[in-house]
């Protein structure tokens, strides 16, 4: 009997925690449905899926992501049932961006994706849940390459379809012969994996997604079987698309291999990335609820992808900067914050505060700083020639995303986001894009020309914010960190420059090759000419001054070395170790 109550109490503390709501629990499937001005193809689609799912028995979630359109599909969607939810993006910024939103809102033990045209039957849906949960498959997905499928498309869809898969064959080792069918299956925590480091906003999400995959050593992938039927509205990709596409597929291709641009070192492109998996925890009550919480949650430790040690720095014009990958900072410091609650400072090095670092006390405010980056190709120019191996050039405006992606990703909530800086206006433009795009809980703004910011800071530490960007501009932003260090809240406060203008629409970033090219000074330069033209004038001679000093001193230090007595216990032990060992030894 005792055994009996014990038992009946255990049911009842269970059935306690559990949501009584339906809504309100872990759904076994969340689907993500991407549309752009699809007229009532999105309702035919989205009523399908629904019917399918619930045939099938499945507990389930249908996140409709709104990529700005501007036509009334979003409004065809209202109260259409229960388990919908429709996202929006305020502007269009691309298909893959609609499918980061959409996932990092999933609740779903799987996670899925379906084109909204109708060109898949979202029946497939269920038959590729099915082999995911066979256990052997964390990754399904349609492929015209299966002998089985059968494709209504046009002989021009088929000829730009196969062109495209036989360069990403030639290009990259994926495990796919097919990447870009609009329907996939994942186990959450490959999503979990993989979301951090994606970046592409359009077409080639999807192949971005398989590379990475194929790196972090996630598989096997099971290309299933698709039946591709008439469209019931019109494709977005055409000839333009497709071009676009294998101009994006040649940027993956240069972030893999050229610029490190997904921080993935030699021992995460050997697999070690899959000791580390993560697994997004889930909330028992709706995600609105924890949006709304006026106080921060515990945010609890944060796997780390490598070791929370400090990386060895290279000084540049006197100031020692950490030779790292800009994405293992982002995710070093975020661990940190993460297992400590305590306020930490991220500062942008770039050519303007390179052309002040002789002003008194700005070296000091560097220092000071607990992170820093490179935001510009001047600082790692130097840094390379001073001897930096992992640094790279990496702007804010793309570093500013990825805290707020691994953020999300990493604790299952997005990120509270306060923004200082600009003319009245620019900081809460710029959060209201970020709401849009990276779908943060906005928590505070105010404009950069306060003469008190004593109760501006009251205010905003009220507010408990995780993340606060600065954008008064260098090297304003940087003597401000260290004069209010220790009114800040304690979160990750990151300088930003000229983001908030960015965000808010009242400058316009380079075209994207240029920026694949790290050439974006250039089109400042050219466009805003008469405010940049000193700064970059004066960079070239500052850069000059800092490449001659830093190939001096490393001249120096190599000649010290070859003058270095080989043996006697004056220099045992004595040298630096790096990634040949210990200096003077072996030579």
């Amino acid at each position: 009997m005792t055994n009996q109550h014990a038992d009946t109490a255990q049911a009842a503390q269970a059935a306690q925690a559990e949501p009584t709501d339906p809504l309100l629990r872990r759904p076994e499937l969340s689907v993500v449905v991407p549309f752009y001005n699809p007229g009532h193809a999105v309702r035919s689609t989205v009523t399908e899926l629904v019917e399918s799912l619930r045939a099938a028995d499945v507990s389930f979630e249908v996140l409709a992501v709104d990529d700005g359109s501007t036509d009334d599909s979003a409004l065809s969607l209202s109260e259409l049932a229960p388990e919908v939810r429709v996202i929006r993006h305020g502007v269009n910024h691309g298909k893959g961006a609609a499918l980061r939103r959409g996932f990092k809102n999933s609740r779903g033990t799987y996670i899925a994706m379906i084109d909204a045209d109708g060109d898949i039957d979202p029946k497939h849906i269920v038959d590729y849940l099915r082999i995911a949960q066979a256990g052997k498959y964390p990754v399904v997905v349609a492929s015209r390459a299966n002998p089985a499928s059968v494709s209504g498309a046009t002989p021009i869809r088929k000829l730009m379809s196969a062109s495209f898969n036989s360069l990403v064959s030639i290009m990259f080792d994926v495990d796919a012969h097919d990447t870009q069918v609009g329907c996939k299956v994942f186990q959450s925590t490959v999503i979990a994996q993989v979301l951090p480091r994606l970046r592409e906003n359009r077409f080639a999400f999807d192949l971005e997604f398989f590379v990475l995959a194929k790196m972090m050593r996630i598989g096997p992938v099971y290309e299933a079987p698709v039946v591709l039927r008439n469209r019931l509205a019109g494709s977005t990709v055409g000839p333009a698309a497709t071009m676009q596409t294998i101009r994006d597929a040649f940027t993956v291709f240069g972030r893999l291999h050229l610029t490190s641009g997904y921080g993935l070192d030699r021992v995460t492109r050997a697999g070690m990335f899959r000791k580390t998996a993560i697994t997004v925890p889930q909330p028992h009550g709706s995600r609105a609820d924890h949006l709304r919480s006026p106080q921060r949650p515990n945010l609890g430790p944060m796997p780390m992808i490598g070791q929370l040690r400090p990386p060895p720095t290279v000084p540049v014009l006197g100031v020692e900067i950490g030779d790292e990958d800009p994405f293992d900072m982002v995710d070093r410091a975020l661990a940190d914050f993460g297992a400590n609650q305590a306020r930490r400072t991220v500062l942008a090095m770039h050519i303007t505060a390179l052309n002040s670092i002789d002003r008194p006390g700005l070296r000091e405010a560097f220092s000071d700083a607990d992170y820093l980056h490179a935001d510009g190709v001047s600082v790692a120019i130097i840094a390379k020639l001073a001897g930096a191996h992992a640094l790279a050039a990496v702007p804010t405006t793309d570093l500013g995303p990825r805290f707020l992606e691994v953020f999300d990703s990493r604790w299952g909530r997005a990120p509270r986001v306060a923004m200082i800086g600009g003319e009245p206006g620019i900081s809460q433009g710029a959060l209201t894009a970020l709401v849009d795009t990276y779908g943060v809980e906005p928590v505070f703004s105010a404009h950069g020309f306060h003469h008190d910011w004593q109760p501006v800071l009251a205010a905003l530490r009220e507010t408990n914010p995780d993340i606060v960007f600065i954008g008064l501009g260098m090297p304003l932003e940087a003597y401000w960190v260290q004069q209010w260090r220790m009114l800040l809240p304690d979160a990750l406060v990151i300088t930003c420059g000229g983001w908030p203008r960015l965000l808010s629409g009242d400058e316009v970033r380079a075209p994207a090759w240029l920026l694949r090219l790290h050439l974006e000074f250039a089109w400042r330069w050219a466009t805003d000419f008469d405010r940049t033209n000193e700064r970059y004038l004066r960079g070239i001679a500052t850069v000059a001054r800092g490449s001659v000093e830093a190939v001096t001193r490393r001249w120096r230090e190599r000649a010290g070395r070859r003058n270095r007595p080989e043996t006697g216990p004056d220099w045992v032990g004595a040298g630096r170790v790096g990634s040949r060992g210990v200096a003077g030894v072996g030579r």
